[in-house]
């Protein structure tokens, strides 16, 4: 009960019941539909190259992408979304393993495939898919197509998501992303003089103090 439909891996079959709304009969349809198109591609891929063992789709993956490419954003992703990130619960996504299984996991797993494609293009989803035979692991697939692992990837969905629902964030930067680190290692509990270089140096400042950071 509640369930509204799933496809069977093993036996590639669709399993769906009928609620009397043919609107969410569709919605749902295509979202199985995806799931068999993308074990289908999977497994006509590693034929063709003559593979037997494909590495290990992730949950979060196969649904998210099943509810990405079945439909636009609708409202009740936009409102999970912003509650996960403006109550800062949002699992990341190398943790999203926790959640397997969730509805929340559907929700994340939806936004961070709608990431991708829109920052670096749908087409590289194709080419994760074409080139399913050439890793041992999910992880190894997604270095290869993106020549990023997923650890970036995720903390640049959650900065792109920081900047969609965080209006003072939209137009800034985090200084972990532009700002270039001056020390290295350890830990300073004493101010540092630093000289600036390329024509900056102001040398010392007023009353004969030398700029400090």
């Amino acid at each position: 009960e509640g369930t509204g439909g799933f496809t069977e891996f093993f036996k590639g079959r669709v399993v769906m019941p009928y609620t009397g709304s043919f609107a969410e009969f569709k919605k749902v349809l295509r979202h199985e539909l995806i799931h068999v198109f993308t074990l289908e591609k999977i497994n006509a891929v590693m034929k063709e190259h003559k593979k037997t063992r494909a590495p290990y789709s992730p949950l979060w993956f196969t649904e998210g992408i099943a509810e990405a490419w079945s439909r636009p954003e609708d409202d009740q992703a936009r409102m999970v979304m912003t509650d996960l990130v403006v109550n800062n619960i949002l699992v990341s996504v190398p943790d999203l393993y926790r959640i397997s299984g969730s509805f929340m996991m559907y929700k994340e797993g939806e936004s961070f495939i709608r990431f991708l494609s829109e920052t670096y293009g749908s087409d590289r989803l194709l080419q994760l898919f074409e080139n399913w035979w050439r890793g041992e692991t999910f992880e190894e697939l997604v270095q290869l197509v993106y020549q990023k692992d997923l650890k970036k990837l995720g903390e640049e969905w959650e900065f792109s998501l920081k900047q969609r629902f965080y209006p003072q964030v939209a137009q800034r930067e985090f200084p972990d992303r532009k700002a270039k680190k001056l020390s290295s290692g350890g830990l300073s509990v004493e101010p540092t003089p630093v000289t600036l270089s390329e024509g900056n140096d102001r040398g010392p400042t007023e009353g004969g103090r030398n700029e400090l950071i």
